[in-house]
């Protein structure tokens, strides 16, 4: 392909038809390329520019670019965090996520600020300082670890005390200004998560109408009925983590031991045994279903659940109105959904109606006394 040397004639229109430029028998020599400028108005007409070049005798070539608004591109922060710390942890991880409005990754640097919403923590004496500041580059996604150094190290200089052991129920604030590296552009996140003493809740929900035992019958330490939008608890564990989610686990890390008091005749004494350890896997829902076969002889029951360095006790006391005889246990193995039961008296008979779900009554079962 050979080089055209000759001149050509090159015109710059705007979308209205006026000329903005015009170069005329313009020529290139060495190369064949003619390299321009055009100086822009600060409030130039919007829309499709034209470029046209003419060569004399031949036919036009036109070349078209737009001209619009330059919008400086917008994107997003998120900060993401674990759902709770522990006031004795070491360090908190987290990540910075920054996308574009269209999707494209962010890529700048991060200044980030980890502090307390405890105001005697004593780096607020110091010129208001915060507890950790770091920078880090980012490309769309950055990890970061925040040390607790300083929460493991110091103490309110008010009280002397240990900020581990004030820091529970407060919160740790990360702000994250990102500021990108095209447009110099800076957003700011922030984010919060809640201190925790320890990392999970365990506890017998000790409801009054389940703090009673029949000796010989099964103890039964997890009962829900409900009627209508109440919920009624007969009694239950509770194992969740420090921000009530359930607890993850699929090996048998919860302990159940069980005791007993006995009145022993022959002593004339009333002594307590050991009566067996259960190895249970924590529960999906958060609440423990276990059951306990205490002898028919014994006074009292004590239930002890540990769960990783926690623990709780419970202790069920035999009611003075249980006889030693005549009492009986009803289980109920349905496929209907069984919502609410009502158990009355009326004089040597009992009387138990089962209702379904919705409050649909199932039936009434009754029982009579005889000597």
């Amino acid at each position: 392909m050979l080089l055209y040397t000759g001149q050509l004639n090159i015109s710059i229109t705007d979308p209205k038809g006026n000329i903005m430029k015009n170069m005329v028998n313009v020529s290139e020599s060495n190369y064949g390329v003619i390299e321009d400028y055009l100086i822009m108005d600060s409030e130039p007409v919007l829309g499709t520019w034209t470029i046209t070049a003419n060569v004399k005798d031949r036919a036009d070539k036109v070349k078209h670019f737009i001209v619009q608004k330059y919008v400086l591109p917008k994107f997003d922060i998120k900060i993401e965090l674990p759902s709770y710390v522990v006031t004795t942890d070491n360090e908190m991880h987290g990540t910075v996520k920054a996308t574009y409005s269209y999707g494209k990754p962010v890529i700048g640097t991060v200044k980030l600020y980890a502090d307390t919403d405890y105001s005697s923590a004593p780096w607020k004496y110091n010129g208001g300082g915060v507890m950790v500041e770091l920078t880090f580059n980012i490309n769309g996604e950055a990890k970061f670890t925040v040390p607790f150094s300083r929460i493991r190290d110091e103490a309110d200089p008010n009280t002397y005390e240990p900020l581990v052991q004030k820091l529970a129920n407060y919160h740790l604030t990360i702000k994250a200004s990102v500021t990108e590296s095209i447009n110099n552009i800076t957003r700011n996140a922030t984010a919060q998560v809640k201190f925790y003493k320890v990392p999970f809740r365990l506890s017998f929900d000790t409801a009054p109408s389940m703090m009673f035992f029949k000796p010989g019958l099964t103890y039964h330490g997890r009962m829900e009925a409900s009627f209508g939008t109440r919920t009624l608890p007969y009694g239950r564990v509770s194992l969740t983590q420090a921000d009530g989610n359930p607890v993850i686990s699929s090996l048998p890390e919860v302990t159940l031991v069980t005791y007993v008091k006995y009145y022993d005749p022959a002593l004339h004494s009333y002594n307590a045994h050991y009566l067996r350890e259960q190895a249970l896997v924590p529960p999906a829902t958060g609440s423990l279903s276990f059951s306990v076969d205490p002898p028919e002889n014994v006074d009292s029951l004590h239930i002890k659940v540990e769960f990783r360095g926690l623990s709780d006790m419970i202790h069920i006391k035999k009611p003075y109105w249980v006889t030693e005889a005549g009492n009986i246990q009803i289980k109920l193995n349905s496929k209907q959904v069984v919502s609410f039961f009502y158990i009355s008296y009326a004089a040597w008979d009992c009387y138990l109606d089962i209702w379904e779900q919705g409050q649909r009554h199932l039936l009434t079962i009754k029982f009579s006394v005889t000597q």
